[in-house]
């Protein structure tokens, strides 16, 4: 896998000829909804981070593409 972007595109598979890419309607985006789930997922209560740095990196990214999915769904393209 190639990462162009953080959030925005990735390369998941590679066909003779084309690229499947996984991509998001950033435009569609409310950016109020997300601050409110922000402040009640385990992102923003210390409390129950993991002590561990890659478990705590590992919950975040889990986290932010859990709230990201339910705002904005993630789509392939072609």
């Amino acid at each position: 896998m190639f990462l162009l972007s953080t959030l925005d595109f990735l390369i998941t598979t590679y066909l003779p000829g084309r690229f499947m890419l996984v991509s998001r309607t950033w435009r569609e985006l409310d950016v109020d909804q997300l601050r409110e789930q922000l402040k009640t997922s385990t992102l923003c209560q210390p409390d129950k981070w993991p002590n561990d740095l890659e478990d705590r990196a590992a919950m975040y990214k889990t986290g932010l593409y859990v709230l990201l999915d339910r705002l904005i769904p993630s789509r392939v393209v072609t």
